[in-house]
């Protein structure tokens, strides 16, 4: 419900976060937006409550905005003691890793494997900064007339433009076992799931922009 938001969220906000796993990453991807943003490029240290107190818990890069933004970006580097802090005793052989961090939670009966890629509509002002951002950061970035497609490690992330509901449409996803033909309706968000890959379809207003990267057999 919109009364249990946080305050400046507004229901059709959504964000993309994406790590880094490399000691320094923030640092310098932030040193990179600096370049194109300046001063409006921020770097934050969050914490986190253990059983022995309070612990860094990631460092994160991001733009400073005027008001509410449909889309929010930002980096995010793991703090290298967190893992061992939150999983005493634990072997702990990737500290910044997203999968090691990801590796108590995992579930080898549950058929999600990964996340390979997102559809978004943004107003132009909102897609020429997040093609900035992300070319910066390393990803290979090709414009087209109205949009573009951003290709990084190991997903892809096409940005059209805005043509109703704003903020992310799909998202794309590997599965890990071969699953029947079946759609899942989640409110007014839809799951298709077929084969090894699903698409979790969040405004059907899009049908014919989304209809060009179906799940594969």
């Amino acid at each position: 419900a919109a009364g249990a938001l946080q305050k400046g969220m507004r229901v059709g906000d959504c964000g993309l976060a994406l790590t880094v796993e490399e000691s320094g990453g923030v640092a310098e991807i932030a040193d990179r937006l600096r370049t194109r943003f300046g001063d409006k490029v921020e770097v934050d240290t969050t914490p986190a409550k253990t059983d022995t107190g309070m612990v860094p818990w990631f460092q994160s890069a991001d733009l400073e905005t005027d008001g509410p933004q449909v889309l929010s970006t930002w980096f995010m580097e793991i703090d290298p003691g967190f893992l061992a802090a939150i999983h005493p005793g634990a072997a702990i052989e990737h500290p910044l890793s997203r999968q090691q961090y990801m590796s108590w939670k995992f579930l080898p009966d549950r058929p999600l494997d990964d996340v390979v890629a997102l559809t978004l509509r943004l107003k132009k002002i909102d897609r020429s900064q997040l093609a900035a951002e992300l070319e910066l950061a390393g990803w290979k970035v090709s414009m087209a007339k109205s949009g573009f497609l951003a290709t990084g490690p190991d997903i892809k992330v096409t940005v059209a433009p805005a043509t109703g509901r704003e903020g992310i449409q799909l998202i794309e996803m590997r599965l890990r076992k071969s699953v029947p033909n079946q759609e899942i309706l989640l409110g007014t968000a839809k799951l298709h799931l077929e084969g090894t890959a699903g698409q979790l379809i969040f405004w059907t207003g899009g049908e014919s922009f989304m209809r060009q990267s179906r799940p594969s057999r």
